[in-house]
């Protein structure tokens, strides 16, 4: 029940599946809350290992000081896997310690981050506090570049077909 909930707050679940061909394996499931389906269901993504997300390598691009407990970082990764938008500890290089929420970014191969409110953090200003290296919200802020040209392009593409059925 709880994953279905995560499901519709708009954050990943991992699940094992099984295919049409009765194999089993695993993916990220996410729901496109921006695209319905004729019955009214959301679209569903699936994201298997091949789409190249590992949410333990991720997670080691954060200092989050939480994950020098071997303990707690299974944990973590459980709870991430479950959908849940989980707390932790981020330390910025002066020492200063700051409570952040975290969940996967599938489709940046990142984390998205939360202040104390549940209010997603922009790259940008990860960057600016120390959160996040500067090579590492560079290569983010390029994803997402290139995430919205690809975005515009389809959009391009779209209304030019439209004109010409139009015309």
């Amino acid at each position: 029940m709880k994953e279905g909930y995560n499901l519709l707050s708009g954050r990943p679940v991992h699940k094992q599946l099984v295919s049409k061909e009765g194999r089993p394996f695993e993916a990220w499931v996410k729901l496109d809350m921006k695209s319905k389906l004729a019955n009214g269901n959301y679209e569903t993504n699936f994201f298997t290992d091949k789409y190249g997300f590992s949410l333990e390598k991720t997670l080691k691009e954060y200092p989050i000081k939480e994950l020098s407990n071997t303990k707690y970082t299974i944990s973590l990764i459980e709870s991430l896997h479950r959908g849940n938008l989980q707390s932790a500890t981020f330390v910025q290089k002066d020492g200063t310690e700051e409570k952040l929420f975290i969940s996967p970014n599938i489709k940046m191969s990142s984390l998205n981050v939360y202040d104390e409110n549940k209010k997603l953090i922009p790259v940008q200003q990860l960057v600016e506090t120390n959160l996040i290296s500067k090579d590492s919200g560079e290569r983010l802020l390029q994803s997402e570049k290139q995430r919205q040209e690809q975005k515009q392009d389809i959009t391009d593409e779209h209304k030019q077909k439209h004109k010409q059925k139009i015309s």
